[in-house]
């Protein structure tokens, strides 16, 4: 079923939502080569100590020390962050410019390339994490089939990906509001009920879904009606009872792995 379509680089994409995984996927995927170019020019957002330090607590929950892996890590902030708490990081990122950044600034062992292709000790890790990384990846289920041999038994795996049973995409849905969250670089896009199936088919137990996430809340705007949506999107992003009806714009999961 078409729920969207993208535009980008005169190439037109439909967004297909499958009724049986309960999550959408670009058609086509882009090609390798594209996303690869796409990224070596991709700038990562700056430096937010508050959403890193937040998330790193949220982990530190289920454990407190040991091995992550950061997949998608960007210019390192989130192994910084880490790796000050006294974890031992490693990260991979895809962008060149990024990794070495992260390794000229933080010494965070940041490896160039994808999970695929980076040689890894299997049993190795206690937390993997996919901040923002998943719906990225052409093949989400084949990376966290590899995480689960990575990982250590009853280590963790966090996830963070895009929410399409979101309050503002229903809005879009059902009253054809504007809904941009629909991007190229995007390739998936989740449901909790398909989140949670494709973790359980890849060796994982879910222990937490929430979208409660740590960005910095949007500015309220004064239009009375724009207000109601704002606030009703902080309810359920910002507090820990909303976050649990899982109606904001992403989803963090966390897993552990069996």
């Amino acid at each position: 079923m078409k729920i969207g379509s993208i535009n980008y680089n005169h190439h037109h994409y439909d967004v297909i939502y499958n009724q049986n995984t309960h999550i959408a996927s670009l058609k086509p995927l882009p090609t390798s080569s594209q996303l690869n170019k796409y990224y070596q020019q991709f700038q990562s957002a700056n430096f937010n100590q508050t959403k890193e330090r937040q998330r790193l607590q949220v982990i530190e929950k289920f454990k407190s020390k040991g091995r992550i892996l950061d997949i998608g890590s960007g210019k390192g902030y989130f192994l910084h962050l880490a790796k000050k708490r006294n974890w031992k990081c490693t990260g991979i990122e895809i962008s060149k410019k990024a990794c070495q950044y992260a390794n000229n600034h933080y010494q965070v062992n940041c490896k160039s390339g994808t999970l695929e292709t980076t040689k890894l000790k299997t049993n190795y890790f206690n937390v993997i994490t996919f901040y923002a990384s998943l719906e990225h990846l052409q093949f989400p289920e084949k990376a966290l089939k590899i995480s689960h041999k990575l990982l250590k038994e009853d280590g963790l795996l966090v996830v963070r990906v895009p929410n399409i049973r979101s309050f503002e995409y229903c809005l879009h849905k059902y009253f054809k509001l504007p809904y941009h969250g629909f991007m190229f670089e995007h390739l998936h896009y989740f449901t909790p009920k398909g989140l949670k199936k494709m973790l359980k088919k890849s060796g994982f137990k879910t222990i937490k879904i929430t979208s409660r996430h740590f960005a910095p809340p949007e500015k309220l705007t004064k239009h009375p009606y724009w207000l109601t949506i704002n606030l009703v999107k902080r309810f359920f992003e910002y507090t820990n009872f909303g976050g649990n009806l899982c109606f904001g714009n992403v989803l963090y999961l966390y897993a552990k792995k069996f």
